[in-house]
């Protein structure tokens, strides 16, 4: 399995492409090789700083990659390098099409009943010969887990979307992988949503300029703006200090 790891403030980080990342996959469910994807952006770590079980259930996971252009730039900030963002919307859809191309089956967790169902039909309408094994919305609580997941086992899914929010799909995955006997599961959060038509993305041209952020606070102000505002003022008070610390050697003498 292909890997470019690298620490970000004490978190693991994958610089993948998005073409690396699909090969990684591809190479793994042909190997039978069972693995964890992880979207990392800003939001989550800041919140995986203050919860200790949603870092240990990120760092799980066998694979992580940038879903955030800020992570990207953070990395770069700090002199390390990651070579562009994948973000899970786009990274779930090339997983489709392999999917289909492998002949795979997928399930699909999360969201409301309406939402899932919507998203399960668009899937099956832009890909004509892709495999819905099953799928479920995600309210759910810890006591109907381990029924869910007989059920996704028993669809003899290969692949597990979870479209939940952070750090629900976090925590579902590192109690529940095992037992749900896919290959490859992966947390998408609010992609159901946009590819129901729930919620629009972005134009193309902000998501290049990585400003789809603002389209998103522009669409949920109410919800989106602690998160965008105050959380993003934190990252980069932490980057900040990240970037001092790294200049200055134990001696207290400038380094370099």
């Amino acid at each position: 399995m292909k890997k470019n790891r690298i620490d970000f403030m004490g978190f693991s980080i994958d610089g993948l492409t998005m073409t690396e990342v699909l090969e990684t996959i591809k190479e793994s469910i042909a190997q039978e090789i069972k693995i964890k994807h992880m979207a990392f952006n800003v939001s989550k770590f800041i919140c995986a700083r203050k919860d200790e079980f949603l870092k240990e259930s990120i760092e799980a996971c066998e694979l992580i990659t940038a879903d955030g252009e800020g992570i990207v730039l953070g990395a770069s900030f700090l002199g390390k390098y990651i070579p562009e963002r994948v973000t899970g919307i786009d990274l779930m859809q090339e997983v489709v099409k392999l999917a289909v191309e492998g002949q795979y089956k997928i399930y699909c967790l999360g969201a409301t009943e309406k939402v899932v169902e919507e998203t399960v039909k668009v899937l099956r309408r832009d890909f004509p010969y892709v495999q819905i094994s099953g799928f479920h919305h995600g309210y759910i609580s810890e006591q109907e887990e381990d029924a869910i997941c007989e059920d996704i086992k028993a669809s003899g899914a290969h692949i597990l979307f979870l479209g939940m929010p952070t750090p629900h799909k976090e925590s579902f995955m590192k109690r529940n992988f095992e037992k749900t006997g896919v290959l490859f599961c992966m947390g998408v959060g609010g992609s159901f949503d946009v590819i129901s038509g729930k919620t629009k993305r972005a134009p193309i041209f902000m998501q290049k300029i990585g400003m789809e952020w603002l389209f998103r606070l522009w669409q949920e102000p109410g919800r989106l703006w602690k998160r965008y505002f105050i959380t993003n003022s934190l990252f980069a008070l932490l980057l900040l200090k990240q970037k001092l610390r790294g200049l200055w050697r134990e001696d207290g003498r400038l380094s370099g």
